[in-house]
């Protein structure tokens, strides 16, 4: 059986993504010296080799090139799947909530009313918990999370994906601005332009809608 995935491994990978040069990457092959040569995408002529691979390893140059898309694909796919099974769960707490609950105004605690209750409100507490854990990599936007300042100023975001060409990651959502929910796109600048401006978490703080 396959060892799951360490945290720290999963790090390791993300930070061995070669953002700088720029996706997608391609393959040549050089008839004069029999070899495949992988490019990344640039407009000098002269540059943009990553590297050359013998005549025999052509399955080996479309791995390299693949991979250059692919595992930024990858991992934007497991923090989907991360962030869905997280709501996943959290509602499924809520459903067993709302179906245990008893629309009682008896405080004993010990009744067949208040214990119903009691484990009702666990159960809601532990779905808000799971709902405010923030992702192992919290230097972006999170999906699932509404962000606030003062001002009015909210983001819910709903996913995340990057950019085709250069892997720069965009987080896709709704904007509360000037009275109104739009659709809207960040980018790396805007979260640094917004975390500079002190906004919050609001759903790990209890205030997202």
């Amino acid at each position: 059986m396959t060892e799951p995935l360490s945290p720290e491994r999963e790090q390791e990978i993300r930070e061995s993504i070669p953002t700088v040069y720029r996706a997608p990457w391609t393959v040549h092959p050089d008839w004069e010296d029999d070899t495949w040569r992988v490019m990344y995408a640039t407009d000098h002529p002269l540059a943009g080799l990553v590297a050359v691979v013998p005549d025999y390893g052509s399955h080996l140059a479309e791995f390299i090139a693949t991979a250059r898309t692919a595992v930024p694909e990858l991992l934007d796919e497991i923090d989907r799947l991360r962030a869905l099974l997280t709501a996943s769960r959290a509602a499924a707490f809520h459903e067993a909530a709302d179906a245990i609950d008893v629309d009682d105004e008896c405080d004993c605690g010990g009744c067949d009313s208040c214990q119903p209750r009691k484990l009702a409100a666990m159960l809601r507490e532990r779905a808000a918990a799971l709902r405010s854990t923030p992702a192992a990599d919290a230097d972006f936007f999170q999906p699932g999370h509404t962000y606030a300042e003062r001002g009015g100023w909210r983001f819910r975001c709903d996913t995340i994906t990057s950019h085709p060409a250069d892997g720069e990651l965009t987080a896709l959502g709704w904007r509360f601005h000037a009275g109104r929910w739009e659709p809207i796109a960040y980018h790396r600048d805007d979260w640094e332009t917004h975390r500079a401006a002190g906004h919050i978490d609001g759903t790990a703080q209890g205030g997202a809608p």
